[in-house]
């Protein structure tokens, strides 16, 4: 059996580089940035256009930043939904279904 624990610590889980989008939509704004991106560097000087570079880097280390978080804040929340339903009470339908299986 697959041991997840051991391959979370030896880093052989990442969902960042396995979550990719699928989506059509997903791959023409890649495409769109990266047109953009040639227009700019035609545009700008090259001090210009490597100042353009460092702002998009430090944008997308702020988008890395939110997507932890929010992946952190989805598990997090994800395993308080699994306890409250393991501690729960079972329901009146249910405890009638397993006293009449008794």
């Amino acid at each position: 059996m697959k041991n997840i624990l051991h391959d979370l610590y030896e880093g052989k889980i990442r969902p960042e580089e396995q979550c990719v989008p699928q989506s059509s939509y997903y791959h023409e704004l890649n495409h769109q940035v990266s047109d953009a991106m040639l227009q700019w560097k035609q545009r700008l000087s090259t001090e210009e256009f490597a100042q353009l570079q460092e702002l998009l880097d430090l944008r997308r280390e702020s988008d890395a930043l939110q997507s932890q978080e929010a992946f952190t804040f989805g598990f997090k929340l994800g395993a308080l939904v699994m306890i409250d339903v393991l501690q729960a009470p079972p329901s009146e339908g249910q405890e009638r279904q397993a006293n009449s299986s008794a």
